[in-house]
């Protein structure tokens, strides 16, 4: 195996950001999904994040990784197919991508997302506080949007 490589992060107001991620990944046999995956896990820890998306390291896949109860899970393809119509919860939330930026973003409260594991695999997973609210913010990531684009709005 590749050693880990830290992934430069693209920053705001970079155009890499605000392109929607339409690549859909698959190729599931090869090493390069894995050693992508462990090189975004490496760097979203050497900067303390919670998640990352490819987008934030100048790839154009759907690809994330949230930390979720503590523990990196890597979301390909992912797609939220679950969330109440009106309760959202909203929270002051950072990026890896604009430093020094906080806004305030009103996010569904519970989410159901559907995703690829690294063998292909469909999974679901429902989440409910900071673990929704982590992954609607790199699912936002994989559709051109950065808390930017919410600071414009609120």
């Amino acid at each position: 195996m590749a050693k880990k490589q830290l992934l430069d992060i693209v920053k705001y107001p970079d155009r890499a950001l605000k392109n929607t991620c339409n690549e859909y990944v698959e190729g599931f046999t090869g090493e390069w999904l894995k050693e992508l995956a462990i090189n975004m896990i490496h760097t979203m820890r050497a900067v303390s994040g919670v998640g990352i998306a490819a987008p934030q390291v100048g790839l154009p896949l759907r690809i994330a990784v949230a930390l979720i109860d503590n523990v990196p899970v890597v979301l390909i393809n992912p797609k939220l197919t679950g969330h109440p119509d009106e309760r959202k919860v909203s929270i002051e939330e950072s990026c890896l991508s604009c430093p020094n930026e906080s806004v305030r973003i009103p996010r569904y409260e519970w989410v159901r997302v559907d995703y690829d594991d690294l063998k292909g695999r469909r999974k679901w997973l429902q989440l409910d506080g900071m673990n929704a609210i982590i992954v609607q913010h790199e699912l936002d990531h994989l559709d051109g949007k950065t808390i930017m684009d919410y600071k414009e709005v609120v």
